[in-house]
């Protein structure tokens, strides 16, 4: 007894075309994550150029699109063979992703530095961060008392807005005394104006006391401003905190003039800081900081400081302009989307400003790691491409050889069933 015969239903395609047509599709699914940041139902797609980032959600979009290309142009196959290149365009794709995503991307270490130990709380409530800085993060640069008690209205004081670069409740601090300090949980001391010896006297005493502090310290700020250099309004060009950095044991070295412009650093711990004018410190020899209650290890390459400083911690930062959304904000239609950050400043300083000697709980994305390897691992990605495109090719021929030969011998035995019931009637005939 033969087998049913079950012809294709449908055209058999050239396997060359096939190969090619799932190829092109699965290319143009690759690709697709590397067009501008978009966020359809809500989810992040493409937006590896802008951000960095290289997390595999990203395809979604781009592969939807090409898998129903992909069936509206092959409908007219044989049900069977669209199904096969359909799991062969699956396969081919997510090799190639893994092998994009695994190549270009840097190694995350969770050791860090070696001052850091531990990880601040991700379900601890926010702080009151006392803010002292003359850079402009509360008010527009420039603006003047009169123009902000107008935008109010009449008899009312103005209110700060809050700082985009961080979640935590931002406290203004303009002049340093026990009575602002003390209704603080921490200080962000960012790229202030020339503070008095007294002022420097009770932020030193405060951390001693148990205090968290961060310290930004740029000896070379790039903050585009519509001010000139010299009006006392603007932000000063290099720090004023060397008196302090210097009873503390540290010094901050000269920016490098060749380093000026925007620079991509990625930390031990995998996350991105977008730096600008950056410069590191050094330890100063003469001094002995223990003896004094301060213990300062240097970190990033001397990009950081962390302090142990009495009772208190003090991570410091060689670099204000850092905090700037205009370096690290991808796509401002998104600022408070993850997804749109060229930088993890955000997440950074909230962790920073809980616990200032401690590497993030919060696990960095999966960024590119520099150009070479982005443009190494496409090729790899791609040549994976051509290798199932060929597999491929090999599989649909074998199928339709196989499905050939059973029709044959299917219709061959048709023939000698018929030949046989012939000869029998021809026997039976009178």
């Amino acid at each position: 007894m033969t087998r049913p015969d079950r012809p294709f239903h449908g055209r058999i395609p050239n396997a060359l075309l096939a190969a090619l047509l799932m190829a092109v599709a699965a290319l143009g699914a690759l690709l697709a994550a590397f067009l501008p940041l978009a966020m359809p139902l809500g989810l992040a797609a493409g937006g590896i150029v802008e951000t960095g980032q290289m997390e595999p959600g990203r395809w979604w979009a781009g592969s939807a699109i090409a898998v129903l290309v992909l069936l509206l142009l092959s409908w007219r196959w044989d049900w069977r063979i669209r199904l096969y290149w359909l799991a062969l365009f699956l396969l081919a794709l997510g090799t190639a992703i893994l092998l994009l995503v695994t190549g270009a991307t840097a190694p995350v270490s969770r050791a860090g530095a070696g001052a850091e130990a531990g990880a601040p709380s991700s379900a601890s409530k926010p702080l009151a961060v006392g803010v002292i800085t003359a850079l402009p993060l509360f008010w527009p640069e420039g603006a003047e008392a009169r123009d902000l008690l107008m935008r109010e209205g009449p008899g009312k004081a103005p209110s700060p807005p809050p700082v985009p670069v961080m979640h935590h409740r931002a406290v203004p601090i303009d002049h340093v005394d026990e009575a602002a300090l003390g209704q603080v949980d921490a200080v962000l001391l960012a790229q202030p104006r020339l503070l008095q010896p007294m002022e420097l006297v009770r932020l030193d005493a405060w951390v001693r006391a148990g205090g968290r502090m961060l310290v930004l310290a740029d000896p070379l700020l790039v903050w585009p401003g519509s001010l000139p250099p010299a009006d006392p309004r603007r932000a000063p060009l290099t720090s004023l905190l060397d008196p302090l950095l210097t009873h503390w044991g540290l010094r901050l070295e000269p920016a490098d003039p060749a380093r000026h412009g925007m620079e991509r650093r990625l930390l031990a711990s995998g996350h991105a800081l977008m730096l600008a004018g950056a410069s590191r410190f050094s330890v100063l020899a003469e001094a002995d900081g223990r003896m004094d209650g301060v213990d300062c290890a240097l970190a990033e390459r001397g990009l950081m400081a962390l302090c142990s400083v009495g009772r208190g911690e003090v991570r410091l930062v060689a670099d204000a302009d850092l905090i700037d959304d205009r370096l690290w904000l991808a796509d401002r239609r998104w600022p408070a989307r993850p997804e749109a950050w060229s930088a993890d400043v955000p997440s950074l300083l909230d962790a920073w400003l809980e616990a200032p000697l401690s590497t993030p709980a919060q696990a960095a994305p999966r960024r590119v790691k520099d150009e070479a390897a982005l443009y190494a691992a496409l090729r790899h990605a791609m040549l994976a491409l051509l290798i199932w495109a060929g597999l491929g090719m090999l599989g649909q021929g074998r199928i339709s050889g196989r499905r050939k030969g059973e029709m044959e011998r299917g219709e061959e035995d048709k023939a000698g069933t018929a030949a046989g019931l012939s000869r029998q009637g021809k026997r039976k005939s009178p």
